[in-house]
């Protein structure tokens, strides 16, 4: 059996859950349950749900109650005539199958509608809460190199006092604290924008979230909470099947469907509407010169044909029309395909290279460690002073900051490629109408 045939297949109803973040499950929960993008895609499904019962009602036996007055031919009565008028046409030729195959659709069309919705948003939302935890822990760090370049600046300062440096070190000390310190506004930015980016998702201005007020206390909090490994969370294979949880492939055969159900209607069309029709009427004179003061009843029942003879092609050419309209929903529908398969495997690759990435700089973290460790060692041994040591500081906290962005660009890969697949699927199987 091949290696790739026992690899577990990816989770897309909840695969947010594989990142082992509490916060974040806590944050798409409530997303779920608060965004209004989604509840009024919702409202638009169910919408199309309460047609889908009576979308074969026109060929069912149909029964209405109507009043009217009008003259006489001679103009000298008024007459007031109240009667029930019954009519069922019969659906023949495929024209009742095919009007309910287009009212499934329908409700098809808007499953995807909130598939598409409900997959973006979840995506938004922890694109947005790991774009926020980097930002933290990136300024946890950026604290730590301005630290460490302001106790350079000091070290410098000294050594100019005892005249071990020439006085443009004091200089090029001074730039470096300031560029450090300049660092600080991204990652500040990128905290202001994403609170405010998950007030929206969660559809709550005033929306509790799970990070602190203190840019300091947060990110010192985003530091000590360890990062997930998501090397062993590679999907080495993507099941055909599973791409037809993307909300555009479903949307695509969806149009496929309603088109074919409207081509049949055009070619029920060119056969005639054949059904049953009554009338029960009750007639009365009311104004004018008249010798009868009684009701009269009339009673009608038979068959009814409406067949158009003669109306230029028009059926022919709506039929023709129709049949284009198909062809090019299949023709959609395999452009949205061919675009699934792409983006699936670009985000695969990315999501494999990205990884390798991270696992390049992790070793590089721990030259880099091990270079520190050197310099503290001789740093003991008098061997050398403390500007190697913070020079070593300075090149890890360099490090990790090269590390932690990558973490992150392997993190959003990972949503890339689940977002891709459809994430955040559900149960989006139409209901059938019933056959008249």
């Amino acid at each position: 059996m091949p290696a790739e045939a026992t690899s577990p297949a990816p989770d897309l109803a909840t695969w947010w859950r594989a990142l082992g973040d509490p916060a974040l499950d806590d944050l798409v929960a409530r997303a779920l349950a608060g965004n209004l993008p989604l509840a009024a895609a919702g409202e638009r499904l169910r919408a199309s749900r309460a047609l889908l019962p009576v979308a074969d009602a026109p060929f069912r036996p149909n029964l209405r109650f109507a009043t009217t007055s009008g003259p006489s031919p001679d103009s000298r009565t008024s007459y007031f005539q109240a009667g029930f008028d019954a009519q069922w046409e019969l659906g023949l030729f495929g024209r009742a199958e095919a009007t309910t195959d287009m009212a499934n659709a329908e409700v098809g069309l808007a499953q995807a509608d909130v598939q598409a919705a409900r997959a973006s948003l979840v995506a938004e939302v922890v694109r947005t809460h790991l774009e926020r935890r980097h930002a933290e822990r990136r300024l946890a760090l950026l604290d730590q190199d301005i630290a460490l370049q302001r106790r350079h600046l000091a070290l410098t300062d000294t050594r100019i006092r005892t005249r071990q440096a020439a006085g443009d070190e004091l200089a090029r000390a001074q730039l470096g604290v300031a560029q450090a310190e300049a660092l600080r506004t991204d990652p500040l930015t990128t905290m202001a924008r994403c609170r405010q980016q998950l007030t929206v998702l969660l559809g709550d201005r005033n929306a509790a979230l799970p990070y602190g007020q203190s840019t300091s206390s947060s990110a010192a909090q985003s530091t000590a909470t360890p990062q997930r490994d998501l090397s062993a969370l590679r999907i080495e294979q993507t099941p055909a099947d599973m791409l037809r949880a993307r909300p555009e492939i479903r949307h695509a055969e969806q149009q496929v469907l309603k088109a074919a159900g409207a081509a049949g209607v055009a070619r029920a069309d060119l056969s005639p509407r054949i059904g049953l029709g009554g009338a029960l009427s009750v007639a009365a004179a009311v104004i004018g010169v008249h010798s009868d003061r009684g009701l009269h009843g009339t009673l009608a029942l038979g068959p009814t044909i409406d067949m158009p003879l003669f109306d230029w092609g028009a059926r022919q050419a709506a039929l023709q029309a129709r049949h284009a309209e198909l062809d090019a929903a299949l023709l959609g529908y395999r452009q949205s395909v061919l675009e699934a398969v792409a983006e699936v495997q670009t985000a695969m690759a990315t999501l494999s290279l990205q990884a390798d990435h991270v696992a390049a700089l992790r070793r590089a973290r721990d030259a880099v460690g091990g270079l520190e460790r050197g310099a503290a060692t001789r740093v003991r041994l008098g061997l050398a002073d403390e500007f190697e040591t913070s020079r070593a500081r300075g090149g890890i906290v360099q490090a990790d900051l090269a590390l932690a962005d990558a973490e992150l660009a392997q993190q959003l890969a990972f949503v890339a490629l689940y977002k891709s697949l459809g994430g955040a699927a559900m149960d989006t199987a139409p209901a059938a109408a019933p056959r008249p």
